[in-house]
């Protein structure tokens, strides 16, 4: 059942990009991307590329100085932290299991 999968991850998205909070809409950004391409490490899960504060404010519909303020928010609560070339790790608490029904 690929084709329900990506409906749902699509539909999360659509999902995401509708918080009118953007910390809501930051951390689903992120909780997507690690459930498509995290791998697993120390933290919990990491992104296997970097990823400017730029580039996540533009998909998020945000600034690059909100989304620099907004990551260091969820690092002081310990929901990601960043590792050198702005790799981001979330916690394996903060990411949700995706289960095809």
């Amino acid at each position: 059942d690929a084709f329900r999968l990506q409906h749902q991850r699509k539909l999360l998205w659509l999902s995401t990009l509708g918080q009118r909070r953007t910390i809501d809409r930051l951390l689903g950004f992120l909780i997507l991307l690690v459930e498509e391409f995290g791998e697993p490490c120390e933290q919990g899960y990491c992104l296997p590329f970097p990823l400017t504060h730029a580039q996540i404010g533009s998909a998020i519909g945000s600034t690059r100085v909100t989304v620099t303020r907004l990551i260091g928010k969820l690092r002081q609560r310990g929901i990601i932290n960043t590792q050198k070339d702005n790799l981001i790790c979330l916690s394996g608490d903060s990411v949700p299991k995706i289960t095809p029904n």
